[in-house]
């Protein structure tokens, strides 16, 4: 890419304008003065959208981190055309497993973890268990 053409995309990003929108869970997209625009999968979860865009310009809409006001990518216009075929993709976060529970009278692995870890230093674990003497009796 040239100087010039640099420039211009800087220039063309520093006139823009930062609106905040709600996604529609539904689907994973947001609206934007009368168009829709589809979110990253990444950022499905996220309910309160922070937006940079120019009125005049609708093919560069970029997701903002509110806090910091990076740009955490682009998000480009609803295919109208592929959304009608009625066939969908499957979200990157729909494939995930919830972990597998201890079974009956097993320990939870996170408090064996943690268990095993005390024991390694020498000192007792940070609580009392409900067998203990009562130590004013």
């Amino acid at each position: 890419m040239s100087a010039a053409n640099d420039s211009a995309d800087s220039l063309r990003r520093a006139f823009r304008i930062e609106v905040t929108r709600t996604q529609r869970l539904s689907d994973g997209t947001v609206g934007l003065d009368g168009r829709r625009f589809e979110v990253p999968s990444q950022f499905g979860h996220v309910e309160r959208l922070q937006l940079r865009y120019a009125r005049w310009d609708l093919s560069c809409v970029d997701l903002v981190d509110p806090r910091s006001g990076a740009v955490l990518g682009p998000l480009y216009p609803l295919d109208k055309t592929a959304n009608a075929s009625g066939e969908r993709r499957v979200r990157a976060n729909a494939s995930v497993t919830a972990p597998a529970l201890p079974r009956q009278g097993e320990m939870a692995p996170l408090l064996k973890k943690l268990l095993t870890d005390f024991a390694a230093t020498g000192l007792p674990p940070p609580y009392l268990s409900d067998d203990a003497e009562d130590p004013e009796s």
